[in-house]
């Protein structure tokens, strides 16, 4: 029996002390195999006018075209660039240390989504370009970027998968999870979502490509209806840059005007909270204790906001020099219900199911025709949803899901000093924009409000 005891507390011993060793040495460098072409740049976001610093991976000579995602997709310029061999080494904290072998200047390039494709030997990266305004507009699209790198699995790691632990850590992780390590989400690394041709996942939301100056120069052959978006399939890109196109491109057709920031930017940029509207869309998952004030304040000084996104403030992140940190845990249920009226729950079923209306009097449906029990956005609801609960109480139910469990939420919150808040609750929602007419004349009256 003492025999029997020993051996199982050496035997505990030796594996804690393997677990001990694989913490400490989870940070260390490694060396990682690069594909080609690859590229990251050297900050979220630029102002017009600003050098931007790209970062380029090639065994061969590269072919570079520059692209505006409007509301079809526009060339601006093109490029080139010779053979360029960058390092192997890859930090956990601090992602690649490659060096700065192009840079061109934002000049002329006012804000908006731009996307600079890497063409070699047929293999294209596409590498996301955001331009911020000098002077603050009326609308602000706040894109998802924090959630952008969290899906990031460059270098074998984000904050969903593990190619690099070993497999008795991953499992050991799993079911023990306080002695999992922080996950850090370094900016300085190419994005995995991005290996995919224009033509493929990003591709436009018409059917046709034009010049700066407009001439037609390509005819692409892909019409709206034939997008599939591929939610499901988080490696593809369609929850990312290309989710977010929709919305960018549906404001380009009506000829509204808006501007573009990263959420690091609404940590940062005091610039952000002059707009008179701030819309976060697709999949604000990753929120900062500076993102979290900053909302605050903006709707205590009576702004307006729309979040078109689903699994909304859900985890938080802390900022350091090389980019986040997922901090351990959730953000607090109660307050994000109280902020924006609803909170995500893994619940859904089915994954895709369009939106019942609960409150057709609402200035939100006026001009739809749409009374109550009418559906509409038939994928809307979907694939990552939130509901109201405790904290939701100052919010009122315009639409729910057809789901049979865990639908969607759409509510809105009207405060006493004219200030708003409209919550789709769901990650598929700017996925119906480019289909639903009734979801575009929603958009069309919040926007116009």
């Amino acid at each position: 029996m003492k025999k029997a005891f020993l051996s199982i507390l050496v035997l505990l011993i030796l594996f804690f002390g393997y677990v001990f060793y694989q913490r400490v040495t989870t940070y260390n460098n490694y060396s990682i195999e690069l594909s080609s072409p690859l590229s990251y740049v050297d900050q979220p976001s630029y102002v017009e006018g600003d050098t931007i610093k790209c970062f380029i991976h090639c065994q061969n000579k590269v072919k570079m075209e520059l692209f505006k995602l409007d509301s079809v997709l526009v060339k601006f310029r093109d490029y080139s660039l010779k053979k360029s061999i960058q390092s192997d080494c890859y930090s956990p904290k601090a992602g690649v240390f490659w060096d700065n072998n192009f840079s061109f200047s934002s000049n002329g390039l006012e804000s908006g989504y731009y996307v600079l494709t890497i063409t070699e030997n047929g293999k294209v990266f596409n590498q996301p370009i955001i331009i911020k305004p000098k002077v603050a507009g009326r609308i602000a699209l706040i894109s998802s970027y924090n959630t952008w790198q969290a899906y990031n699995d460059f270098g074998g790691k984000s904050n969903y998968y593990d190619n690099v632990s070993p497999r008795i850590m991953r499992w050991f992780y799993d079911k023990i999870s306080i002695f999992r390590p922080l996950t850090y989400l370094p900016f300085s690394r190419p994005f995995n979502f991005s290996k995919y041709d224009l033509t493929g996942v990003v591709k436009p939301i018409e059917s046709d490509y034009y010049s700066h100056s407009g001439e037609l120069i390509k005819k692409s052959g892909i019409e709206n209806e034939d997008y599939k978006p591929e939610y499901d399939t988080i490696q593809k890109n369609s929850q990312f840059l290309r989710g977010e196109w929709n919305l960018a491109g549906f404001l380009s057709k009506n000829r509204i005007n808006y501007d573009v920031y990263t959420d690091y930017d609404f940590a940062h940029d005091l610039t952000v909270s002059k707009h008179k509207l701030l819309i976060f869309h697709t999949h604000s998952e990753y929120w900062s204790d500076e993102m979290i004030g900053r909302l605050a304040i903006y709707l205590n000084n009576g702004g307006k906001v729309i979040f078109a996104s689903g699994n909304n403030m859900y985890r938080k992140i802390l900022y350091n020099e090389f980019g986040c940190i997922v901090e351990p845990g959730l953000i607090s249920d109660s307050l994000v219900r109280g902020m924006l009226g609803t909170y995500y729950t893994p619940t859904t079923y089915p994954k895709k199911s369009s939106f019942k209306v609960e409150n057709a009097n609402h200035w939100v449906f006026d001009g739809t025709g749409m009374q109550n029990g009418d559906e509409f956005a038939k994928h809307g609801s979907g694939v990552e949803t939130d509901k109201v609960g405790f904290g939701s109480e100052d919010f009122k139910i315009l639409a729910s899901g057809t789901n049979q469990f865990g639908p969607a939420h759409m509510v809105l919150s009207e405060r006493s000093d004219s200030s708003w808040i409209f919550n789709a609750s769901s990650m598929t929602f700017c996925e119906e924009i480019p289909r639903d007419t009734i979801l575009q004349k929603i958009l069309l009256n919040l926007i116009n409000h």
